[in-house]
């Protein structure tokens, strides 16, 4: 009789007993996580070093200004949209992030190639010109308010403890910035 008992109970207790030992943490979805996930991409851009020096020369030489954008910084923000799309999020928010980030970073391409085609034509549309900048400075400005939309998420979530030091370092007597918390930091993003 026990052995009749016994033999059900082992067999579902088997698959239980083999999962134990290993070592796989299921961990849950974390929005912080996902922001500073996609605030690194957002930090790494590298399209905002050719795109300060093509807006250098915009002006005085459209032609080179072209060039710029057609051989590095066009090619810079497919890379940085590639980037966005592939970063890896869990939560729900994160996806919603990500997918507005990209749809910012996907219209950022699109003003750029705009802007390409009014300055091999030599500038000379002042409409096409503007509605060209205009384009660029929307999709610029959609990346700032996924940024700021990013930090009113994570500011108004709970915080994990701040662990701090039990004793000052050697020669370091700034007392104050050792008692509070950093802020995070937003990413360093193009000033238009």
């Amino acid at each position: 009789m026990w052995r009749a008992l016994c033999s059900p109970l082992l067999l579902l207790l088997l698959p239980l007993m083999l999962g134990c030992g290993e070592e796989e943490a299921i961990t849950p979805p974390n929005l912080a996580a996902d922001v500073e996930a996609l605030r690194l991409v957002m930090i790494q851009d590298p399209a905002h070093q050719p795109l300060e020096e093509m807006e250098r020369v915009a002006q005085d030489r459209p032609y080179e200004a072209a060039r710029l954008l057609r051989t590095g910084v066009i090619p810079a923000a497919e890379r940085q949209l590639a980037r966005a799309e592939a970063v890896s999020v869990r939560t729900d928010e994160g996806g919603q992030l990500k997918r507005r980030l990209a749809r910012a970073y996907r219209d950022r391409v699109g003003a750029l190639r705009d802007y390409r085609e009014v300055l091999e034509d030599g500038a000379r549309d002042p409409d096409a010109l503007m509605a060209a900048l205009r384009a660029q400075s929307g999709a610029d400005r959609a990346v700032l308010d996924v940024d700021a939309e990013m930090e009113r998420l994570v500011s108004t979530a709970p915080r994990p403890p701040v662990n701090r030091p039990t004793e000052e370092a050697p020669g370091d007597g700034d007392d104050e910035a050792q008692d509070s918390p950093r802020e995070p930091q937003g990413p360093r993003l193009p000033r238009r």
